[in-house]
């Protein structure tokens, strides 16, 4: 696993992840570990390979927002843990001996940003302590004892026939696929698509992906549906499908209205819905994995604030999308109080 960055590890940070789960210190810092967002173990930055490339690119355009070197530059920022609200926190991998590695931290826009002159561990006592100042980070210090929850690692949905969805589908017909009619909408295909590895790609995710959306995007690609951003199962995109999953989950998690043991679940929530497309307003499009089977799940619109949302158990993603297009449709995302272009179009990205 280090040899998939040329670097040792502080030994703390590899103890800590043999003793403990995944899970987060006083509800606020969770430590990344190989696996993670459906990675491969033997590398240690996995998703995160890309949210460096993310700040590399942006720092290109706003070079004051990011005032340190990025890995893998020459004593680069090396990402280590993650808050709920998508904060990242990092090694500044200074100097031949890791042990001797500061950390540091920065908000998720990257507008905020703490040194600190201790290590990992130094850092998580002070989180869990309650010296840590967690409010440039948009977060309420917990007060209490100190605290350590484990979460379940994302995984598959289950196949029951119990499942969270199928109890709240009041017996709506299955989804089935309109990507023909679809297509009629859109027109023709871009000539210089390819098919891609699905399998592969479903492999990473750790689930199936309905049909057709795998044919969509190997019709026409990522792109904007009306108001609608169709994401890119690709990683390494800015508009990836698993950057809006970790999105849309990190939003949920920072508000503090919702309860997740009483609001919808939000993958990698067990059976948590799992988001495919956003609004320029913030509504997120989801297929609620009702069973194991992916053409069989219906579609969520998860509202901005993620908690309410509304679930159409016979709508697949392309028959949903026909719907968008069709006039007097604005029931789609309640609510909302301006209707869907008119005509609508799609732009690939």
């Amino acid at each position: 696993m280090e040899k998939s960055i040329g670097l040792r590890l502080p030994s703390a940070y590899k103890e800590l992840v043999e003793v403990l789960p995944p899970g987060h210190f006083q509800d606020f810092v969770r430590v990344t570990r190989p696996g993670d967002m459906g990675g491969s173990r033997d590398e240690f930055l996995g998703y995160y390979a890309h949210r460096l490339e993310d700040m590399r690119a942006w720092r290109t355009g706003e070079s004051d927002r990011f005032p340190l070197p990025i890995f893998p530059e020459p004593g680069g920022l090396l990402p280590w843990g993650r808050s709920k609200q998508g904060d990242l926190f990092f090694w500044l991998t200074d100097g031949e001996n890791p042990e001797d590695w500061p950390v540091v931290a920065a908000e998720r826009e990257f507008a905020y940003w703490r040194a600190f002159d201790g290590g990992l561990v130094d850092l998580l006592v002070e989180v869990v302590t309650g010296r840590f100042d967690t409010r440039p980070f948009g977060v309420i210090p917990r007060a209490g004892a100190p605290r350590f929850q484990a979460v379940e690692p994302p995984g598959p949905p289950p196949p029951s026939t119990e499942s969270f969805w199928i109890e709240r589908s009041h017996g709506g017909g299955s989804p089935k696929s309109e990507f023909t009619e679809l297509a009629s909408i859109i027109g023709p295909a871009r000539p210089e698509m390819s098919t891609l590895d699905w399998k592969s790609i479903e492999r990473q995710f750790g689930f199936g992906l309905p049909s057709d959306y795998k044919t969509f995007i190997d019709t026409y690609g990522p792109g904007q549906f009306g108001d609608i951003t169709v994401t890119s199962p690709v990683s390494g995109r800015n508009d990836s499908l698993n950057r809006l999953i970790e999105k849309i989950h990190a939003e949920a998690s920072a508000n503090p209205r919702r309860r997740p043991e009483q609001h919808p679940p939000i993958h990698p929530e067990a059976e948590g819905m799992i988001p495919w497309g956003e609004t320029h307003d913030g509504w997120a499009c989801c297929w609620a994995p009702s069973t194991a089977n992916p053409d069989d799940w219906g579609i969520v619109r998860l509202a901005p604030a993620r908690i309410t949302c509304q679930y159409s158990p016979d709508l697949s993603v392309s028959a949903f999308l026909v719907k968008y297009a069709t006039p007097g449709q604005i029931g789609l995302f309640l609510g909302r109080e301006e209707d869907p272009p008119d005509p609508m179009t799609f732009t690939p990205r």
